[in-house]
C-alpha cells in the first residue's frame, strides 16, 4: 500500500515524495531502529563514498586545491569579501546551520518516521547521522595532517597566506583549515538524501538553493576569515562523494531506487588559460 510523506522542512530545504515501501501487514511496523540505524552498513557505505567514482571525486578535491593556490584565486576571493561585507548580517543564520543541520535533519526525519510507521524516513535520518560522522572524523583527520591556518581578516598583498599548510599533527587544530567542515558536512547530508527521495524535485532545487546560501555564508563571514575558497571547493567534493556512498547503501538497504535513476555528476573544470570551475551534470 503506497503512502505519500510530507517530510519536515529542513532548514531550507523541503522534500515531498511518494514511498515505494510495502506493508505485509498494518498491524507490523517495519520503521524501526532495530531494522534500520545509523551504523546499518557503515562499513561498506565508507567504502562507497572513497571508491569509483565517489574516489575520483576525493582525488579532485585533493587536485584542485592547489591549482587553485597558485592562480592566486584564493587570494583574490579572500580580498574581495573582506573589502565587501554589507552581506555580513546575512551570514550568520549560514553559518550557525552549518552546525545545526544534523541534528535537525536527522531528528525531524527520524520523529517523522517512527512516528508515521516509514521507513523511508528512518533510513533518511540514519543515511544523515552516518554520513555526519563519516564526514566529521574524515575532515578532522585532514585538518588535523594539513594544519591550514584560516585567512585572517584582513586584505592580503600577496599569496603567502593562502599557500601556508602546516604539515604535521595536530599544527593548526581540526576546526578551521583544509577542507571546510561546514561545506563538507551539508554537502554529505544532501549527497546522502538524494538516493532516497530520487523522485524529488524539491530537494534537488532545495539543496541547490541551500549549498549556494551555505558556501556565501562561509565565503563572507566574518571578513572572509572562516576558509579559502579552495578550503570550500575540496569539502563539497569530498562530502558529496560521502553522501552518495552512504545514501546508496541505504537506498539499497529499503529498496528504493536502481542504478538507472537520477544521478548527480560533479566534476572541476581546469582551463588551459588558468579558469577554474566546476561541472554539474546529471538527470533528475
Amino acid at each position: 500500500m503506497k503512502a505519500n510523506h510530507a517530510v519536515a522542512a529542513l532548514v531550507f530545504i523541503s522534500i515531498s515524495a511518494p514511498t515505494s515501501v510495502v506493508l505485509a501487514d498494518d498491524d507490523v511496523n517495519k520503521a524501526s531502529l532495530r531494522n534500520t540505524n545509523p551504523l546499518t552498513n557503515i562499513g561498506a557505505n565508507t567504502a562507497t563514498g572513497f571508491t569509483g567514482w565517489n574516489a575520483a571525486l576525493h582525488l579532485s578535491a585533493i587536485a584542485l586545491t592547489p591549482a587553485i593556490v597558485q592562480t592566486g584565486a584564493d587570494t583574490d576571493a579572500h580580498n574581495y569579501f573582506a573589502r565587501h561585507q554589507s552581506l555580513e548580517t546575512y551570514t550568520l543564520p549560514g553559518v550557525i546551520a552549518g552546525y545545526a543541520l544534523p541534528v535537525v535533519a536527522g531528528g525531524s526525519l527520524l520523529a517523522y518516521g517512527l512516528n508515521q510507521d516509514s521507513e523511508r524516513e528512518v533510513a533518511a535520518a540514519s543515511s544523515v547521522v552516518q554520513a555526519t560522522a563519516i564526514a566529521l572524523t574524515y575532515q578532522s583527520l585532514l585538518k588535523a595532517f594539513t594544519g591550514r591556518p584560516a585567512p585572517a581578516p584582513e586584505v592580503y598583498e600577496d599569496d603567502s597566506a593562502s599557500q601556508t599548510f602546516r604539515f604535521g599533527f595536530m599544527r593548526g587544530g581540526i576546526h578551521y583549515g583544509w577542507p571546510s567542515g561546514h561545506m563538507m558536512t551539508t554537502t554529505a547530508i544532501v549527497g546522502s538524501l538524494l538516493p532516497l527521495y530520487p523522485d524529488s524535485w524539491e530537494l534537488r532545487l532545495g539543496s541547490v538553493a541551500f549549498l549556494t546560501y551555505m558556501a556565501g555564508s562561509v565565503a563572507i563571514h566574518e571578513s572572509s576569515s572562516m576558509h579559502w575558497i579552495s578550503d570550500m571547493a575540496a569539502g563539497t567534493l569530498m562530502g558529496f562523494a560521502i553522501g552518495n556512498g552512504v545514501g546508496e547503501g541505504f537506498a539499497r538497504h529499503v529498496g528504493i531506487g536502481s542504478e538507472s535513476d537520477g544521478t548527480v555528476s560533479v566534476m572541476p573544470l581546469i582551463c588551459p588559460e588558468g579558469g577554474l570551475g566546476l561541472s554539474v551534470s546529471g538527470t533528475l
